[in-house]
């Protein structure tokens, strides 16, 4: 099946490169959560490319509310569903910070929510503890500084920058002594 032209139904913001990086990880991730997904695009393109029975929580306080072209985060979930019933998924409307109670640790955290720096400077706080292997996030570019400025305070710069994303691997140096 091409992944790719499903993919590209939905609507969002993901440049082929910021794809590129999430389906090459996801091949190799038991666990995923996203924080903000709008229509799903990246929900998808994860999912599609998650490893086999692996587990996608997918939070957005506003979960449902985006529809464009006919699409919605519910359309998503059908499609990924049809092309992968194998994997977990679960959906949790609730804003981030109380999401981050909810749920248990997985090994990508990927955070792609509201942009100003106060919500993403929160969010990393929240959601780094529940990172087993990477904590990453969408938009790391000139059109968003407080996604830019809240990365660099937190781990003074990402490991990674792929397209617009900023990746930053679980290990001692970038971890804990940054905490």
């Amino acid at each position: 099946m091409d992944f790719e032209k499903l993919i590209a139904q939905v609507p969002g913001w993901m440049s082929p490169d910021d794809l590129q990086w999430l389906t090459n990880q996801a091949k190799t991730t038991n666990s995923w959560i996203e924080i903000g997904t709008y229509c799903g695009k990246s929900a998808l393109c994860v999912g599609l490319n998650i490893r086999k029975n692996a587990r996608l929580t997918i939070i957005d306080s506003k979960l449902g509310d985006h529809h464009e072209k006919e699409q919605s985060i519910w359309t998503t979930l059908k499609t990924l569903k049809q092309h992968r019933p194998d994997i977990r998924t679960q959906l949790i409307r609730a804003p981030s910070i109380e999401a981050a109670e909810m749920v248990t640790p997985a090994e990508v955290i990927f955070i792609d929510a509201d942009h100003s720096y106060e919500s993403c400077n929160n969010d990393i706080k929240a959601w780094k503890p529940l990172a087993k292997n990477i904590i990453s996030g969408h938009d790391y570019s000139k059109n968003w500084p407080g996604v830019i400025q809240a990365v660099n305070e937190n781990f003074q710069n990402p490991t990674e920058i792929h397209g617009s994303i900023w990746v930053i691997k679980n290990n001692p140096r970038t971890f804990f002594e940054l905490c």
